[in-house]
């Protein structure tokens, strides 16, 4: 049985709203975890967030990413060594 999947313009005509990229780029910066904050609240401050396009603000949280990664710790892996039974 085959469900007809109704466009996004369709699903948001329906609820009667509109989004635009300002409310998607606020959005992602709200669901960001809590040690984004600092980078968050830098772009709040010195990007306007009506005029930000998503693409910009994904490029920066990209190239904020890469500099976490590169200065956390690499994680130790810890192994077992089991002993071998000898007959």
């Amino acid at each position: 049985m085959k469900v007809a999947r109704k466009s996004e313009k369709q699903e948001s005509q329906i609820l009667k709203k509109s989004y635009v990229a300002s409310d998607h780029v606020s959005k992602i910066l709200r669901s960001l975890p809590a040690r984004w904050r600092p980078k968050v609240t830098a772009i709040e401050e010195a990007k306007d967030l009506n005029t930000l396009s998503v693409e910009d603000l994904v490029s920066s949280l990209k190239v904020h990413e890469i500099g976490l990664n590169e200065h956390e710790p690499a994680k130790k892996v810890k192994s077992i060594v089991l002993p071998s039974k000898e007959k």
